[in-house]
C-alpha cells in the first residue's frame, strides 16, 4: 500500500487554489502498471487482497495528482490541455480499465464561501468527449476551509461534490 501526502500542504491548503486527481478502481487486478504506462506516481495505491489492520481491500485503487495551479485563465487552460492529451494517449488503457473497473477525473477547488459567484468552470466539448469515449466518470468538489471555532480550536471543514458518469459500453 503507498500513500502519499506531500502534495497536501502545497497545492490543497492554499488559497483558491485547483488540482485534478485520476482515481482507478479495479476489482480483479494490481495497478501498479498503470503508474509505468502513465508515468505519474500515485499519492494514494493499493492492491486488492492488501490489508490495512483487519481490513483486507476487496478491490484495488490507484489515485495521483495529474495537474495543479490556482484559479487563473491561464493555468487553467495549460492544465486541461494537458489533462486532454493524458486520456487521448492512454484511451486504450482507460478503455481496458474500464472494462472491470472505473476511472474518475476528479476537479478539486479550494473557494472563498462569500456572497455571489463561488466558482465558475468550463469544460470544452473535445475534453468531455475524450473523457466519455474513454470512459472516465468527471467529478466536480468544492473545499472550504472555515475559520477556528473558538469552542473547540478546531477548524470546520466542508465540502460539496457533483459527480458526472459516462455510461458503461
Amino acid at each position: 500500500m503507498i500513500i502519499h501526502q506531500e502534495f497536501k500542504n502545497t497545492v490543497s491548503e492554499k488559497k483558491n487554489a485547483f488540482w485534478f486527481d485520476l482515481g482507478i478502481r479495479h476489482s480483479s487486478r494490481g495497478l501498479t502498471h498503470v503508474t509505468n504506462v502513465l508515468g505519474i506516481r500515485p499519492w494514494l495505491a493499493f492492491n486488492k487482497g492488501d490489508t490495512m489492520g483487519s481490513r483486507t481491500w476487496q478491490h484495488s485503487s490507484w489515485t495521483a495528482l495529474i495537474a495543479e495551479g490556482t484559479l487563473s485563465a491561464r493555468a487553467y487552460e495549460r492544465c486541461l490541455r494537458k489533462i486532454y492529451k493524458l486520456i487521448l494517449k492512454h484511451s486504450s488503457l482507460f478503455n481496458e480499465l474500464a472494462a472491470e473497473g472505473e476511472i474518475e477525473l476528479t476537479f478539486n477547488y479550494n473557494i472563498d464561501w462569500n456572497d455571489g459567484l463561488l466558482l465558475q468552470v468550463s469544460f470544452y466539448p473535445e475534453l468531455l468527449a475524450s473523457l466519455s469515449s474513454s470512459h472516465v466518470a468527471l467529478r466536480l468538489q468544492g473545499w472550504s476551509r472555515k475559520a477556528e471555532c473558538a469552542a473547540t480550536k478546531t477548524k470546520t471543514v466542508r465540502k460539496s461534490a457533483t459527480r458526472i458518469r459516462t455510461p458503461k459500453k
